[in-house]
């Protein structure tokens, strides 16, 4: 079929469109003037004045009831305008607890629905696929005009789950505290956070040929390296200059070349933020805002390791900065710079920095361009108004603790779990009685059988068939779309693991400092001790050196024979090596020897039998003279035992004289030279 010919198939319109003139009458109206004819009047006056054609009054006249238009495709509908609400209720509650439904989970609940309902107008290709068809979708999001599709926002479980209003109320409580002890205003409550700036943009759409699959768009590198930026602003809408942190060794002035003014940096290797740098940024931030102990200030942060350390807090002390932290993963709904800031902030930089790639063709983006950049982005986010909506969205300014709503909470439900002791009920959801399909006509018109089993007895058609139908209308009422796909729990927990939970804290109070102090000299405690045990090992380890090999010459022409000879219990091994010049002993050991280990005598006799072996046929009487002389009595240079053990000594004598030397005079030698102690 060509695709000029006129029998060509044509999608069908999803909404049909009216083409006619013909005006709908509404029924309120046509209702009207039907009584106003009744009462006696004309149908040609009356239709002149309520705007009806005199054909259409006359016509209803006829009538026995008048059929409203506005509900003519009701009945091609799948479900009831209830259950069609309870199906709305359920993905929303599933949005709020941050488990919304697709497009396709929405089908394939519509049809499970429908199946457990016991539908019996269900579709054929929604049997056939076991799930709802695309324009069922499609029609019921244009019924319900209070759903959408929403790009969703990545949330933690962390974040979802530590919102709840335990935290929440704490926050507040000590907000509260600290309002009533300082009498702050606007100007005085400040909220810093840090922020990552990369040098690779964000791509964006752009005008491209239509049906082309792949549009690439320039970037400034595959993964970019990424700055540090430390803003903080007030509840009044004022800003300080931003503080860079670059991924470098050393910090250089030229780094924050057309940077905002009034902006500082420092460097850290990996670019984060760490305590050292915070207590710099403590220093620009008091320079700029400038508070005193009779006119403190009021700085709200996260609970970053970073920024509670004893050095932090003894300066935010001495100047006069109150600080107070948030709740652990909360701050993407208190912190107006979250909120409120930081988002369009990344926006103005993203574009900011693809112009500046189209404007700069074939040159990179590196970290030195991003305070120029950043300083292109700032002024457009630190907007005024956009940073009081944040102090104004989180409760913060004007001060309001119940900002937040049950539905807000909602989300940290999922992990709510039943106190150890305590039984988890379950709701209890009734079945209908129904009738056994095994019964038989005669033992449902038997009254005895019918009392034992409680079975409803009818007489005609027309009575099962009301009974039906009452009875499918009782299962639709009990069965909703929770009990057809359950919202989702938590299970109990596995691991008995308790770990100490963080919270919202006024640090610089006395007795939240003497808890930190008392953490950090424990934390400084067991890093000594961890240092200690690391030179320690280093130490060892340089100290410990092998014994240096033989000169090139004096092994090149020796073939080991691998000859193994046991001797006592400590797993030492004798080998015996022969050259053209002579055989010897060699002494070796599994545990590696360390050149302390052996008495400079024993390298002395190891390395005069080697470089001065005895000919072959004088071997044996050789290894007995030298046996005699260093291990005599009477000879001024015989072996002393010194701090060695004397199984080590008698080992020595065993490897001097091999299998060449009776084991008798050995231990002659040997007891001879024992000191009396032993």
């Amino acid at each position: 079929m060509t695709q000029d010919s006129p029998f060509e198939a044509r999608k069908m319109p999803f909404a049909f469109k009216k083409k006619g003139k013909r005006r709908e009458v509404p029924m309120d109206i046509i209702l009207r003037a039907i009584e106003e004819v009744s009462k006696g009047s004309k149908i040609k006056t009356t239709a002149n004045k309520y705007n009806i054609p005199r054909s259409n009054l006359q016509r209803y006249l006829k009538q026995e009831f008048v059929k409203d238009n506005a509900s003519r495709f009701v009945s091609s509908q799948i479900f009831t305008t209830e259950e069609e609400e309870k199906l709305v209720d359920y993905m929303m509650v599933s949005s709020k607890l941050h488990y919304g439904l697709t497009k396709l989970q929405a089908r394939k609940l519509a049809y499970d629905y429908a199946v457990a309902t016991k539908k019996t107008n269900i579709p054929d290709n929604w049997i056939k696929n076991e799930i709802a068809s695309k324009d069922w979708i499609r029609g019921f999001l244009r019924r319900q005009s209070q759903l959408s599709i929403r790009t969703t926002e990545a949330t933690s479980l962390s974040r979802a789950t530590s919102f709840n209003k335990t935290n929440v109320g704490d926050f507040f409580t000590n907000l509260r505290a600290v309002y009533e002890r300082h009498q702050f205003g606007p100007e005085s409550i400040y909220n810093i956070d840090e922020t990552g700036l990369t040098t690779v943009q964000r791509t964006r759409r752009v005008i491209a040929p239509k049906g082309t699959k792949q549009v690439g768009q320039a970037t400034s590198a595959e993964r970019g390296s990424l700055v540090t930026v430390c803003c903080g602003v007030n509840a009044l809408g004022n800003f300080v200059p931003p503080y860079f942190i670059f991924p470098r060794v050393h910090f250089k002035s030229y780094m924050l070349h057309d940077a905002p003014i009034g902006s500082d940096g420092s460097t850290h290797p990996s670019g984060w933020m760490t305590s050292s740098n915070f207590i710099k940024y403590m220093h620009h931030f008091a320079k700029h805002v400038k508070p005193s102990p009779t006119s403190p200030v009021l700085l709200l942060l996260d609970n970053h390791e970073s920024h509670i350390s004893v050095e932090v807090l003894n300066f935010c002390k001495d100047v006069g900065i109150i600080l107070m932290t948030f709740p652990p993963h909360c701050s993407h709904k208190l912190q107006p710079l979250d909120l409120t800031v930081y988002g369009p902030l990344k926006n103005y930089y993203n574009n900011a920095l693809t112009d500046w790639m189209v404007c700069n063709a074939g040159k990179t983006v590196t970290i030195y361009d991003v305070p120029k950049l950043a300083a292109l982005a700032i002024p457009q986010a630190f907007k005024q108004q956009s940073i009081q909506k944040g102090f104004e969205k989180s409760g913060i300014w004007p001060f309001n603790s119940n900002i937040f709503t049950d539905d807000d909470f909602l989300c940290s439900s999922i992990t709510d779990r039943y106190l150890p002791g305590t039984e988890n009920i379950s709701t209890i959801q009734s079945t209908p009685n129904r009738v056994p399909s095994e019964l038989s006509t005669g033992d449902i018109q038997s009254g005895s059988d019918s009392e034992n089993l409680n079975i409803m007895v009818v007489s005609s058609p027309s009575q099962l068939e009301s009974f039906t139908r009452e009875h499918i209308e009782e299962v639709a009422e009990t069965i909703t779309p929770e009990s057809v796909r359950p919202y989702p729990k938590a299970g109990p927990r596995l691991s008995s693991i308790k770990r100490k939970k963080g919270k919202t804290r006024i640090l610089t109070d006395t007795p939240e400092k003497r808890l930190i102090e008392i953490a950090e000299q424990e934390k400084q405690r067991k890093n000594k001790a961890k240092e200690e045990r690391q030179f320690k090992k280093n130490l060892k380890n340089t100290e410990k050196k092998k014994i240096p090999k033989l000169p090139v010459e004096l092994t090149s022409k020796r073939v080991v024979e691998k000859e193994m000879i046991s001797s006592d219990s400590d797993m030492e091994n004798v080998f015996i090596a022969t050259s053209s010049e002579g055989s010897f002993v060699i002494e070796t050991s599994e545990e590696e020897l360390d050149e302390d280990d052996i008495d400079s005598r024993l390298s002395k006799d190891v390395e005069n039998l080697i470089t001065n072996p005895a000919p072959l046929d004088q071997w044996d009487n050789w290894i007995r003279v030298e046996m005699i002389k260093r291990f005599s009595t009477t000879s001024p240079e015989g072996e002393e035992l010194g701090d060695r053990k004397p199984s080590v000594c008698l080992r020595h004598l065993r490897s001097l004289s091999g299998n060449l030397t009776d084991e008798a005079i050995l231990r002659e030698l040997f007891l001879q030279r024992l000191p009396r102690q032993f």
